[in-house]
């Protein structure tokens, strides 16, 4: 697999270092992700409520280790989540596979670059139902411009 490159400095390393240290502890319901866990109905409830995600193709940018990706695909979404962290993104493949869903997890640096295999199958590109980006800004150098 060709690794990927980005052609500009607004990836903050030192953030995907440090999330990519806390991965083991992402779905500990009373570690450092508490606070995650208990706003994660409300973010569910939030998207839902303005569009029902059941049956929808739903791209979560910037999933983590993927609490907020599995909620979606409970309530039936077709997720699609993309991290740069390598270590939250194989934390959320594990914890998919224990709650028994199917989550299209990828490691992508930039959105753009994300969507290029996507846009094949699904030109076009609105073809999307429900995009997510809750909490993408901490790995961004510049979060005002992060494509």
């Amino acid at each position: 697999m060709k690794k990927e490159t980005v052609d500009n400095n607004n990836i903050d390393e030192t953030e995907i270092k440090k999330f990519n240290q806390l991965a083991s502890k992402w779905w500990d319901l009373n570690g450092e992700f508490k606070s995650l866990h208990k706003i994660n109905p409300l973010r569910s409830n939030w998207i839902d409520s303005h569009t029902n995600v059941a049956e929808k193709q739903l791209l979560d940018v910037g999933c983590g280790a993927g609490i907020l990706s599995e909620s979606m695909a409970f309530r039936g979404a077709d997720v699609t989540g993309i991290d740069m962290a390598e270590s939250l993104l194989e934390i959320a493949k594990l914890h998919m596979l224990e709650s028994n869903l199917s989550i299209n997890y990828q490691k992508s640096l930039r959105l753009k670059h994300s969507l290029k295999p996507i846009k094949k199958v699904l030109i076009p590109l609105l073809a999307w139902k429900c995009l997510s980006m809750f909490l993408i800004h901490r790995p961004l150098s510049n979060p005002a411009s992060p494509f």
